[in-house]
């Protein structure tokens, strides 16, 4: 395997993204979830502390709710 890839399914036309074109924050942000995603409890309080230290403020902005959206909501988690 040379390299690794995940599906976008947004727009509406899905494509894929090679892990190796995304940016040091992206990456950060990809590998956070996929940890958190893979260990996180149910109906539990997670705690970040500084989640946006080193990532760009464009991928700031939309952090919480994509928090909210994939490890809050789906698992009864509060975040």
């Amino acid at each position: 395997m040379d390299s690794f890839y995940f599906l976008c399914e947004r727009p509406l036309v899905p494509y894929m993204i090679y892990i190796n074109e995304l940016s040091s924050g992206e990456k950060e942000v990809l590998y956070g979830y996929l940890r958190l995603r893979n260990t996180a409890p149910r109906n539990s309080v997670l705690l970040m502390d500084e989640p946006e230290l080193h990532l760009n403020p464009r991928l700031i902005s939309g952090l919480a709710s994509f928090y909210h959206k994939n490890l809050g909501k789906p698992l009864g988690n509060q975040l």
